[in-house]
């Protein structure tokens, strides 16, 4: 009678296919749950990033001059689509997400084996950080994001792939529309620096075979990049937040303490509306396990890129120590890079002995799947239930459109941080949205908890009710008034 052996079975065969698919669904799964359930709500920045989408009219050239603006036309997009609502505030964010994922698997399976790749993703995936920024609509995410594409496309074009020409022209449509974010022209001069310097990139670029296929990717470059350089030229403003050096931070001591809370400190901390540390103690483990290596093996072309980005990176880091998105790719490659460590270290002391590699594994996939577990944990109960992150994240505005539904007319009263988020949901609503503007009588006259409390002269009005929501402290969101009668 004939033996099966593990390799014959259908499992087995599709174990990576498997594999990649349920990274899939985790991936969406994650940014789905964390855009609607935890958090769920808006930051100040998220708010300060409508009012930049508000200020943009298509029709007015000055109002394009605005840093991150394919962001934001993104945004208008969708708004002009969907609606508002919490989901589609924070669906660019989500979409480039998802396509920083894809650029970044397809970066691990060029550089790891399949078995590396998913694990790493998986890690990735739980850690937080990358989620935190693909629910969140500010610019981090087109760092990682424009990041991924870049190198993946140089990682392409570099090792001779097929369709090295769609390569080079995505790859210059990237780069120039990623010149609308601020500092990427600093990245991109010295990775041009850096490429030329280094023989085997010098040759991708400059060698006489090479030189005639570069010509459409430089036409598109010129044309992607061109609004960029438009703007900055004429819009002052825009070029020195494009530059970057006014918003940099020169006390290096105080940065230094913050990274020191971002990725190192014990005890939880809400930084800009996100919980630190910002990696698990494990994941942090094995991104040194992964520099250590990459440290040991220089000469491969993979260290150098890793070595390039940070020290790219590393110095933008510590002089604005809340980009931490810009660091995000390569400690992601670097965990990658500690996975596979791992794996070959244990494999090498057990070459020939399958029940020990087999231990190796299982051992392997307990400690990634207690990371999963307590990263999922940390995330969804850490965004839900401690109070510092609580209240970074407001949910006022289903309650609003709960409230004023069914209602023609309705004035709406704000501060002025507050102010972007009903204004957008004004010019994109249904409801007969007035905000900041002079109540006639006969309309229903909504004002905020945060004016409520700043001013609270309501004379010729008279209290109809009052929005709460779920929490212990300060559930009072909005008070409805109405015409007194005379």
């Amino acid at each position: 009678m004939k033996k099966h052996k593990l390799a014959d079975s259908a499992v087995y065969r599709w174990r990576y296919w498997l594999g990649y698919m349920a990274l899939i669904v985790l991936f969406c799964a994650a940014i789905t749950a964390a855009s609607l359930y935890a958090p769920g709500g808006v930051t100040e920045a998220e708010i300060e990033a409508l009012g930049t989408t508000n200020a943009i009219s298509p029709s007015h050239l000055g109002s394009l001059a605005q840093t991150n603006l394919p962001f934001h036309l993104l945004q208008r997009g969708l708004f002009s689509l969907f609606g508002v609502t919490i989901y589609t505030i924070k669906l660019p964010s989500l979409i480039l997400s998802f396509v920083a994922a894809v650029a970044v698997f397809f970066l691990l399976r060029r550089w790891f084996k399949p078995n590396v790749t998913i694990l790493s993703l998986v890690i990735m995936t739980v850690t937080g950080q990358l989620i935190f920024f693909a629910q969140s609509f500010t610019p981090h995410i087109l760092y990682i994001t424009y990041a991924a594409l870049i190198l993946l496309f140089a990682s392409l074009i570099v090792q001779r792939a097929k369709g090295s020409s769609l390569w080079r022209l995505l790859l210059a449509a990237t780069v120039g529309l990623s010149l609308f974010t601020p500092y990427f022209w600093y990245i991109h001069l010295t990775l041009l620096l850096v490429a030329l310097i280094h023989p085997h990139t010098r040759y991708a670029l400059l060698a006489k075979r090479n030189r005639f296929k570069w010509l459409p990717a430089i036409i598109v470059l010129a044309l992607t990049s061109a609004p960029a350089i438009f703007l900055a030229a004429t819009h002052h403003d825009l070029l020195k937040s494009l530059v970057g050096i006014h918003s940099l931070s020169w006390a290096l001591v105080d940065n230094l303490r913050l990274l020191l809370y971002h990725y190192f400190w014990v005890k939880p901390t809400v930084i800009g509306g996100q919980i630190a540390p910002v990696l698990d103690f494990s994941a942090l483990f094995l991104i040194m396990l992964g520099l250590f290596k990459t440290i040991q093996h220089h000469h491969t072309a993979r260290s150098y890129m890793i070595g390039v980005w940070l020290l790219l990176s590393l110095p933008l880091l510590v002089l604005q120590p809340s980009m931490t998105s810009i660091i995000i790719l390569p400690l992601f490659i670097l965990l990658a890079v500690g996975v596979e460590a791992l794996l070959n270290q244990w494999y090498s002391l057990f070459p020939r002995n399958p029940y020990a590699r087999i231990t190796g594994l299982l051992m392997l996939m307990a400690l990634i799947g207690v990371m999963v577990l307590s990263g999922l944990d940390r995330f969804t109960n850490g965004y839900r239930h401690f109070s510092g992150a609580v209240h970074e994240f407001s949910t006022d505005l289903p309650l609003l459109q709960k409230a004023i539904a069914g209602r023609q007319n309705v004035v709406l009263v704000a501060n002025p941080h507050e102010a972007p988020l009903y204004e957008t949901v004004a010019r994109y609503s249904k409801h007969k949205l007035a905000v900041n503007q002079p109540a006639a009588e006969g309309t229903t006259l909504v004002i905020t908890r945060a004016e409520q409390m700043a001013h609270p002269n309501t004379d010729g009005w008279t209290l109809e009710r009052i929005v709460t929501n779920s929490h212990a402290e300060q559930a009072d969101r909005f008070y409805l008034y109405k015409s007194a009668k005379k």
